[in-house]
């Protein structure tokens, strides 16, 4: 029997949001996958799904992937040559995880390929050290969001995120996803720096 397939999310512009382009050396190697140069098309719908939903972390991580494979890559990156260093543990981990096949602990053989350290981390900014394991290329991306418009009312607004409802909590949602739809689609040179190190 076959599901009718049918989506489960609100906006039709998740569906907008391109694609990243992977390889996964891994697919081919276990049969799971007839040709070893197999290019994976990582939806940000396919991120929701392994995350459960589209925060406003989430689209950070994916953005923050897309980014860092652009600047180590000169093709298509192959998932599981990274380690990436955060500076917080919220979804974007998730979806940078996710898209670049790491892992903290388990999983693939690059075992501790991510770490977090939350020692400086500053609200309204992100920091992601990306390391290419085959290269040995690393890049930091900077990404500063905390001047997006209304950012400060949603940051208010999640601060109470658990106990919001009514107008408040429609607001928080509102302010969630638009926030979300900027970072994802807004030109990087307008929120984010990239740094070769």
């Amino acid at each position: 029997m076959t599901a009718e397939k049918r989506s489960p999310w609100i906006h039709a512009w998740y569906d907008e949001i391109e694609p990243i382009r992977v390889l996964d050396p891994s697919a081919w190697k276990v049969g799971s996958s007839a040709d070893r140069d197999q290019v994976f098309l990582i939806h940000l719908t396919d991120v929701m799904k392994y995350n459960g939903h589209l925060c406003l972390g989430l689209a950070r991580g994916y953005r923050a992937a897309e980014v860092a494979f652009e600047e180590l890559c000169d093709g298509i990156p192959k998932r599981g040559d990274f380690r990436v260093k955060f500076d917080r543990d919220t979804c974007m981990v998730d979806a940078f995880a996710y898209i670049a096949g790491i892992r903290s602990d388990f999983g693939r053989q690059n075992l501790g390929t991510i770490e977090i350290d939350k020692t400086n981390a500053i609200t309204g900014r992100d920091v992601y050290i990306v390391h290419r394991i085959s290269t040995g290329d690393t890049v930091e991306v900077i990404m500063n969001f905390g001047d997006f418009e209304d950012f400060d009312e949603f940051w208010e607004l999640k601060e109470n995120a658990r106990s919001l409802h009514g107008e408040n909590l429609e607001r928080y949602n509102e302010l969630m996803q638009r926030l979300s739809y900027d970072v994802l689609t807004m030109p990087r040179e307008a929120f984010i720096e990239v740094r070769h190190l």
